[in-house]
């Protein structure tokens, strides 16, 4: 036993609880918003055409990313002529399976 350590009771064992988690870290990607949800007979220019994204998570799962695993997509479901400001969203799904949380965030 460690010095300055002394053993209160007749049992000698301990318990020790350890979590272990991976390293979390942040990567900047510049990607093209998709658009989704476009009616029939329109057409749509988005501006910016690159949308720069901050994925936050574990080391593996970022340098495991894969080009079109993240999109920033821009739904215009329902929108008729007209000039719109939209909030983009991200979408990985492969995260979501994996049952990790991970953050991302947009910048215009």
């Amino acid at each position: 036993m460690p010095e300055g350590l002394e053993v209160l009771g007749d049992d000698p064992n301990v318990t020790v609880r350890l979590e272990i988690s991976a390293i979390q870290t942040g990567q900047t990607r510049e990607l093209q918003p998709v658009q989704r949800g476009l009616g029939e007979g329109l057409e749509a220019s988005l501006s910016p055409n690159e949308i720069q994204v901050i994925l936050f998570g574990p080391v593996p799962d970022l340098d495991a990313l894969k080009p079109g695993d993240v999109q920033v997509v821009v739904d215009l479901t329902d929108l008729g002529p007209g000039t719109y400001k939209l909030t983009p969203q991200v979408v990985n799904r492969r995260w979501f399976r994996s049952g990790a949380w991970y953050r991302s965030r947009c910048r215009w």
